[in-house]
């Protein structure tokens, strides 16, 4: 019997050593479930009126206090200037933050107010730590009601 307890004990351990975090990404939507504290409607095309809200998953605990989120015209291949940048207190054990702008509709972060501009193009969102890339990843504002 004891030899069957050790051997469940292994097999957990072994189990839970051989699992790996997520890697570190960017999700963009437009709604959010509190209480599995994830992004819901996910895409990368929005209209610069548009709700939406942002999410770096890092896999792992963050492990410091601050991140930065700079926001680039153009894609990941042909960054161009640099639209603005922005420290955001993260805690430390946590793996995840999200931008999501106040409580209720009226405050509501909206596309244009994420970007940081209101012209139509392709925009890359970067999230460093002490000079390291956490994850990147671009979006696509539109003007037109036509979503893609």
């Amino acid at each position: 019997m004891k030899r069957i307890a050790i051997l469940s004990s292994l097999s957990a351990f072994a189990l839970l050593t051989g699992c790996q975090s997520e890697p570190a990404h960017i999700e963009f939507g437009r709604d959010w479930n509190p209480s599995k504290e994830v992004v819901l409607d996910t895409t990368s095309t929005f209209h610069v009126n548009d709700p939406i809200m942002a999410q770096l998953y890092n896999g792992e605990a963050f492990g410091v206090d601050l991140v930065t989120l700079t926001v680039y015209q153009g894609g990941l291949a042909s960054r161009g200037k640099q639209v603005y940048t922005r420290q955001i207190k993260v805690k430390a054990s946590e793996s995840a933050v999200i931008l999501k702008g106040g409580g209720g509709a009226a405050q509501q972060l909206t596309a244009r107010g994420l970007v940081g501009a209101s012209a139509a193009g392709t925009y890359t969102f970067e999230f460093t730590s002490q000079g390291k890339v956490i994850a990147a990843k671009e979006l696509q504002l539109t003007r037109s009601q036509e979503k893609q």
